[in-house]
Protein backbone atom coordinates (compact mmCIF):
# COMPACT_ATOMS: atom_id res chain seq x y z
CA UNK A 1 0.00 0.00 0.00
CA UNK A 2 1.48 3.10 -1.22
CA UNK A 3 -0.88 5.61 -1.51
CA UNK A 4 1.75 8.70 -0.95
CA UNK A 5 -1.46 11.14 -0.18
CA UNK A 6 -2.49 11.25 3.65
CA UNK A 7 -5.79 11.80 3.10
CA UNK A 8 -6.59 9.99 0.09
CA UNK A 9 -5.07 6.77 1.94
CA UNK A 10 -6.80 7.61 4.97
CA UNK A 11 -9.60 7.08 2.89
CA UNK A 12 -8.38 4.26 1.40
CA UNK A 13 -7.95 2.30 4.60
CA UNK A 14 -11.95 2.88 5.55
CA UNK A 15 -13.78 -0.13 5.57
CA UNK A 16 -16.74 1.00 4.33
CA UNK A 17 -16.46 2.60 0.70
CA UNK A 18 -19.21 4.66 0.69
CA UNK A 19 -18.36 6.31 3.97
CA UNK A 20 -14.98 7.14 2.14
CA UNK A 21 -16.49 8.50 -0.84
CA UNK A 22 -18.58 10.27 1.23
CA UNK A 23 -16.12 11.71 3.33
CA UNK A 24 -14.16 12.65 0.11
CA UNK A 25 -17.31 14.52 -1.22
CA UNK A 26 -16.92 16.66 2.30
CA UNK A 27 -13.31 17.74 1.78
CA UNK A 28 -14.07 19.05 -1.77
CA UNK A 29 -17.39 20.72 -0.82
CA UNK A 30 -15.70 22.49 1.53
CA UNK A 31 -12.03 22.74 0.22
CA UNK A 32 -10.83 21.32 3.61
CA UNK A 33 -7.56 23.24 3.59
CA UNK A 34 -4.98 20.19 4.07
CA UNK A 35 -7.08 17.96 1.83
CA UNK A 36 -6.12 20.37 -1.00
CA UNK A 37 -2.68 21.46 -0.42
CA UNK A 38 -2.20 17.78 0.21
CA UNK A 39 -4.10 16.97 -3.04
CA UNK A 40 -1.48 19.78 -5.10
CA UNK A 41 1.49 19.11 -3.48
CA UNK A 42 1.85 15.89 -3.11
CA UNK A 43 1.33 14.14 -6.22
CA UNK A 44 0.71 10.18 -6.25
CA UNK A 45 3.13 7.78 -7.76
CA UNK A 46 0.97 5.46 -9.51
CA UNK A 47 3.98 2.90 -10.26
CA UNK A 48 4.49 2.42 -6.26
CA UNK A 49 0.28 1.52 -6.35
CA UNK A 50 -1.52 -1.78 -5.94
CA UNK A 51 -4.08 -3.13 -7.67
CA UNK A 52 -6.22 -2.11 -5.25
CA UNK A 53 -5.27 1.16 -4.44
CA UNK A 54 -5.35 2.00 -8.23
CA UNK A 55 -9.24 0.80 -8.26
CA UNK A 56 -9.75 3.07 -5.41
CA UNK A 57 -7.67 5.79 -6.66
CA UNK A 58 -9.95 5.81 -10.51
CA UNK A 59 -12.85 6.33 -8.56
CA UNK A 60 -11.55 9.15 -6.34
CA UNK A 61 -10.30 10.68 -9.24
CA UNK A 62 -13.24 10.86 -11.08
CA UNK A 63 -14.85 12.33 -7.80
CA UNK A 64 -12.06 14.86 -7.75
CA UNK A 65 -11.74 15.67 -10.98
CA UNK A 66 -15.58 16.23 -11.58
CA UNK A 67 -15.78 18.47 -8.54
CA UNK A 68 -12.80 20.53 -9.20
CA UNK A 69 -13.53 21.98 -12.51
CA UNK A 70 -17.18 22.47 -11.28
CA UNK A 71 -15.30 24.43 -8.86
CA UNK A 72 -13.38 26.20 -11.66
CA UNK A 73 -10.19 24.84 -9.97
CA UNK A 74 -7.43 23.40 -11.84
CA UNK A 75 -6.93 19.61 -12.02
CA UNK A 76 -3.48 18.45 -10.17
CA UNK A 77 -2.12 16.44 -13.38
CA UNK A 78 -2.24 12.95 -11.38
CA UNK A 79 -5.69 13.02 -11.45
CA UNK A 80 -5.65 12.54 -15.18
CA UNK A 81 -3.55 9.81 -15.61
CA UNK A 82 -4.54 7.52 -18.15
CA UNK A 83 -3.78 4.48 -15.84
CA UNK A 84 -6.37 5.70 -13.76
CA UNK A 85 -9.87 3.72 -15.99
CA UNK A 86 -11.43 0.93 -14.88
CA UNK A 87 -11.92 -2.25 -17.42
CA UNK A 88 -14.99 -3.04 -16.22
CA UNK A 89 -17.86 -0.69 -15.29
CA UNK A 90 -18.39 0.67 -11.81
CA UNK A 91 -21.43 1.62 -10.63
CA UNK A 92 -22.26 3.52 -7.31
CA UNK A 93 -24.17 2.33 -5.75
CA UNK A 94 -24.10 -1.12 -7.48
CA UNK A 95 -27.72 -1.45 -6.99
CA UNK A 96 -28.09 -0.16 -10.41
CA UNK A 97 -30.68 -1.63 -12.77
CA UNK A 98 -30.02 -2.12 -16.39
CA UNK A 99 -32.30 0.62 -17.27
CA UNK A 100 -30.39 2.89 -14.98
CA UNK A 101 -26.82 1.17 -15.99
CA UNK A 102 -27.47 2.24 -19.54
CA UNK A 103 -29.00 6.21 -18.73
CA UNK A 104 -25.81 6.62 -16.72
CA UNK A 105 -23.22 5.47 -19.40
CA UNK A 106 -24.82 7.73 -21.47
CA UNK A 107 -25.43 10.40 -19.17
CA UNK A 108 -22.54 10.84 -16.82
CA UNK A 109 -19.89 14.00 -17.18
CA UNK A 110 -16.72 13.24 -19.45
CA UNK A 111 -14.58 12.77 -15.30
CA UNK A 112 -16.82 9.44 -14.99
CA UNK A 113 -16.43 8.34 -18.61
CA UNK A 114 -13.33 8.41 -19.44
CA UNK A 115 -12.65 6.58 -16.17
CA UNK A 116 -15.32 3.74 -16.72
CA UNK A 117 -16.95 5.04 -13.17
CA UNK A 118 -20.96 5.72 -13.12
CA UNK A 119 -22.09 8.58 -10.28
CA UNK A 120 -25.91 9.67 -10.41
CA UNK A 121 -24.48 13.12 -10.18
CA UNK A 122 -27.64 14.66 -7.95
CA UNK A 123 -26.24 11.86 -5.56
CA UNK A 124 -22.64 13.47 -5.02
CA UNK A 125 -24.62 16.98 -4.57
CA UNK A 126 -26.55 16.24 -1.33
CA UNK A 127 -23.48 16.04 0.99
Amino acid sequence: MIIGNKYLKELYDYKNENLALSQLLEYLKFKNEGFMKELYNNPINLDLCNEDELIFLTIASAIIEYKLLLSELDVPLWVSDERLFLEHPYFCPKRYTGYDKFRLRYTSPPSFKVRNVYFDVYSLTRV
